[in-house]
C-alpha cells in the first residue's frame, strides 16, 4: 500500500475558505500517510493565493496551481456551481505525472485517514465513485441520461492513466459543448462519458445529508461518514446545518502561518 496520498481540489475565489477548512479536516484526522494536496486555483486574488500558500501542516504538502478560467465564456450556467468546476475535466492533463488522485469538492470535510480509500484498486475503471441515491430514486437523472445509475462528481478517485489513454478529458468537454442540459455543471458529463466504467464505493466516502433516509433503506447497518459532503445547505452560510458544528471546529483550527487565516465568518 502506498504511504503517499494525492488529493486535488478546484477552487475559485468563493471557495478558498471552504477548501482550506477541508484541508484542515484532512490534517486533523490523518494517520501516518503523507498527503500531497494540489489546489487548482481559478482566477484567485493575490490575497487568496497568499492564504493557501501560508498553509503549514506537518505531513501535508500543498501545491497551488494557478489558472485563469478558460471556460469563462462558455455558454452554460448553474444556480450555485461555478464554471471553475469544469476544470475537473482537465485534471488528468494538469496532473500529468500522477497515475491516481482523489478529487474532493471544497464543500467537504474528512473524518478519518484516507489511506484505505486511496488504495482502492480501480485499475480497470475510470474512477471510484459513490452513487447519488436521490439523483437515482427521486430526480431519476439516470433515466434522463439513459444509464443504469448515477453518481456525484464531488468525490472521485480518478484513474488518471486510463483517463488519459482513452482521451476522456476531450470527450468530457465535447459532451459539455454539445449538451443542452443546464441542470448540473459537470455531473451529467461524467456520468454520460464514464457510464459503466466506474467502481462503486461505500456511501461513507461521499456522504450526503439529503440522502440519509435513502441510505437507511439500502443498508441494514448504520453508515459512519468518512467524507461529509455539504451538497445543499452550506455550514458557512447558515446555522443549523447537520454536521455544521464539526465543520465549525475545523474552521476555528485554520491557524496557518501563526495566526487566524480567516476573519470570523458571518452567516447569510
Amino acid at each position: 500500500m502506498s504511504n503517499n496520498i494525492s488529493i486535488v481540489y478546484i477552487c475559485d475565489e468563493k471557495y478558498v475558505m471552504p477548501t482550506c477548512v477541508s484541508i484542515q479536516s484532512i490534517y486533523e484526522n490523518k494517520k501516518d500517510s503523507v498527503y500531497d494536496i494540489y489546489v487548482i486555483g481559478i482566477d484567485l486574488s493575490q490575497n487568496s493565493k497568499n492564504k493557501i500558500n501560508s498553509i503549514k501542516l506537518s505531513g501535508i504538502n500543498i501545491y497551488l496551481l494557478d489558472f485563469e478560467n478558460k471556460y469563462r465564456d462558455l455558454e452554460t450556467s448553474h444556480v450555485y456551481v461555478s464554471k471553475a468546476a469544469l476544470f475537473k475535466f482537465d485534471i488528468p492533463n494538469i496532473l500529468s505525472d500522477l497515475n491516481k488522485v482523489l478529487y474532493l469538492d471544497g464543500d467537504t470535510i474528512v473524518m478519518d485517514d484516507l489511506g484505505e480509500l486511496f488504495n482502492t484498486d480501480i485499475n480497470d475503471f475510470y474512477a471510484g465513485v459513490v452513487r447519488d441515491l436521490s439523483a437515482c430514486y427521486i430526480q431519476k437523472d439516470n433515466i434522463r441520461l439513459g444509464i443504469q445509475t448515477y453518481f456525484n462528481s464531488g468525490v472521485m478517485l480518478l484513474n488518471l492513466n486510463k483517463l488519459r489513454q482513452d482521451n476522456i478529458p476531450e470527450r468530457l468537454l465535447e459532451y459539455k459543448m454539445n449538451s443542452t442540459s443546464v441542470k448540473y455543471m459537470d455531473n451529467d458529463c461524467f456520468n454520460a462519458v464514464f457510464k459503466d466504467n466506474v467502481y462503486f464505493l461505500n456511501p461513507k466516502y461521499n456522504y450526503f445529508i439529503v440522502n440519509e433516509y435513502l441510505y437507511e433503506k439500502e443498508t441494514s447497518s448504520k453508515i459512519f461518514p468518512l467524507i461529509i459532503h455539504f451538497t445543499s445547505s452550506k455550514p458557512w452560510q447558515k446555522y443549523g446545518v447537520k454536521f455544521g458544528r464539526k465543520w465549525d471546529n475545523y474552521y476555528v483550527m485554520c491557524n496557518f502561518g501563526g495566526g487566524a487565516i480567516f476573519e470570523q465568518k458571518s452567516y447569510i
